[in-house]
């Protein structure tokens, strides 16, 4: 994008040094250089939004795994719980056969 619009801006550039007086020229030129710094800071920037757009977009993902993890989480120890709460109930109707068995 950068080099398009340095490209763009000389031939503009160029298309006005054809028509202007030598003074004009070195004011277009001037005007030029400040252009292409300008151009330089812009794609700086551009790239420093891109750089902070990626790196909310992997703590958004983290986050997102860390949140599914969790969840993931509490629902095995909600499971094992539950697990538990049937070994408990086996162990129950296991003693209580057993005492009937030996009736």
């Amino acid at each position: 994008m950068k080099k398009f619009l340095s490209i763009a801006v000389i031939s503009g550039i160029v298309l006005l040094m054809s028509c202007a007086s030598p003074s004009q020229v070195n004011e277009l030129q001037k005007k030029v250089g400040e252009m292409d710094a300008q151009i330089t800071a812009l794609q700086a920037k551009i790239d420093s939004l891109n750089a902070t757009i990626e790196q909310l977009t992997q703590a958004t993902a983290q986050g997102v795994s860390a949140a599914n993890f969790a969840k993931v989480s509490a629902d095995v120890q909600a499971l094992k719980g539950k697990v538990a709460d049937l070994e408990k109930k086996y162990q129950e109707l296991r003693t209580a056969v057993d005492v009937l068995k030996r009736k």
